[in-house]
Formats: C-alpha cells, sequence, structure tokens
C-alpha cells in the first residue's frame, strides 16, 4: 500500500504574515510621528548653544531663530544645516530635543592650531586637518605658534586644506618633539625653515634654534642643557645641526 505524501506547506503565507506586520509597524511609526509633529505644545520657544568655543553664542542663536514656533519633532537636522553650512569654523550640528519645548544645537567648532604666515606676511589659522579657517576675527583662545611659508596668500583659500610639504614637516616636528619634551612646543612662537632646517623661536628666552633632522632627543638634550648652564643675549641663535659642536652667533655677529 503506498503512502500518502504530505504536503510540504509552503513559507509563503509566513512571507505574506511579515509583510503584512511591517507595514503595520511602518503605519504606526510615521502615523505617531506626524501626529507629534502637528501638537501646538511642542512647538518651539528657546533655542540652546553648547560646545561653542570660539563662535559667538548669540550669534548662533539668531541665526536659528526662524525656528521659533515650529513644532520641536518637524525640524530636521538638514533644515539647521542650512544655516550653518557657510560657517567654516563649524565642524558638525547635532540635535536635542528637550520638552517640552527647547531645541538644543551641540556645535562641534574647528580650533586653529597654527597660523600660517604667507608669502606677503598675512596670517590664516588652520586646524588639525590643515583647513584654512577665517581670519576676519582673531580669537584670544588662539594664541598660536606661527609656521612661516613662501605661499602667497591669493592661493589660500577658506575652508579648504592646504597643502604644503614644509607645513607637513612642521605637524611632524611637534609630534616627534613632544615624544622628549612635551614643554618645548609650548614656547615656541614661530617656526620658519633656513636652508632646507627646521628653526624656531622660542619666546621665553628669545633664542632662535636650528635643528637637524636627525636624533631630535639628543638635541634637544643640549639645547636644555645650554639653558641650565648658558645665559646669552636674545636674538641669539643656537645651530644645534653639528653635533657635538654647538654653534652660537649673536645678532650683532
Amino acid at each position: 500500500m503506498k503512502k500518502k505524501r504530505r504536503k510540504k506547506r509552503g513559507s509563503s503565507r509566513y512571507f505574506v504574515l511579515f509583510i503584512l506586520i511591517s507595514i503595520t509597524f511602518f503605519l504606526i511609526f510615521f502615523g505617531t510621528k506626524n501626529l507629534i509633529g502637528k501638537i501646538n505644545w511642542l512647538e518651539i520657544s528657546k533655542i540652546e548653544v553648547k560646545g561653542n568655543v570660539n563662535l559667538d553664542k548669540d550669534y548662533l542663536i539668531n541665526l536659528s531663530k526662524d525656528l521659533i514656533g515650529q513644532n520641536l519633532y518637524s525640524v530636521s537636522k538638514q533644515i539647521v544645516m542650512l544655516r550653518y553650512e557657510n560657517i567654516i569654523r563649524l565642524e558638525d550640528i547635532s540635535i536635542k530635543r528637550i520638552l517640552p519645548h527647547t531645541l538644543q544645537l551641540k556645535i562641534k567648532e574647528r580650533e586653529g592650531v597654527f597660523y600660517i604666515k604667507s608669502l606677503d606676511g598675512l596670517l590664516f589659522p588652520i586646524d588639525k586637518n590643515r583647513i584654512v579657517l577665517d581670519n576676519d576675527v582673531f580669537y584670544e583662545s588662539e594664541d598660536l605658534a606661527i609656521i612661516s611659508t613662501d605661499i602667497p596668500a591669493k592661493n589660500i583659500f577658506y575652508g579648504e586644506i592646504i597643502n604644503d610639504e614644509f607645513i607637513e614637516e612642521i605637524f611632524a616636528f611637534v609630534l616627534e618633539v613632544g615624544k622628549y619634551d612635551d614643554k618645548f612646543v609650548s614656547k615656541v612662537s614661530e617656526f620658519y625653515k633656513v636652508d632646507s632646517d627646521i628653526c624656531v623661536f622660542e619666546s621665553e628666552t628669545g633664542y632662535r634654534i636650528i635643528f637637524s633632522d636627525e636624533d631630535l632627543e639628543f638635541q634637544l638634550e643640549r639645547f636644555n642643557f645650554v639653558l641650565e648652564n648658558r645665559n646669552f643675549a636674545k636674538n641669539t641663535t643656537i645651530n644645534l645641526q653639528f653635533e657635538p659642536q654647538l654653534i652660537i652667533q649673536s645678532e650683532e655677529n
């Protein structure tokens, strides 16, 4: 006697059920969102700004004042970003909704790490990513060392990354120096090039120091030894290029 084959139940009905459940949740979610977006008592009456360092808080708030009166949950990040897209120092904005009426804008600023001095003598702040920041206002909190370059000001553009070999050398130099003496760089007011070597102006002593690109740790040890044991006039040049000798040259010479 032949056995009857049991019909296999297909999975199609589960797939259809899944689709129906998904559509239901989709409709509930967007229906609820749409409903919340129309509730009058969730209208924005206050805008807060957090995280600003140099940018003026009142100025940032005023840029979004037209959002007051709109529903707290109908305002998207894209709508807010449109008001700030031309501020070079603004890197990112996140939105926090604080019930019932507050829209909080948490911003992340680009902060200067060096000033670039152009061939024409103009100063431009740049951030850690080499992005050129605006120089309409110089902020008190940005007491930055200067990197003297031979780049004409006409070739330096706000909001763009500046590509220059000497600037990259300075970033690498600062990183390397920090491994051996984390206080030295904070005393430097200017970096510039002498032939193919880095020269720094040390603001506390007024010395000009020329480094070679070999054994930076030893060169720093020699310089610190000189500081502890000798005094020279301001604008004295201390050349550390020729191990083990030090070449000391005063401005008068």
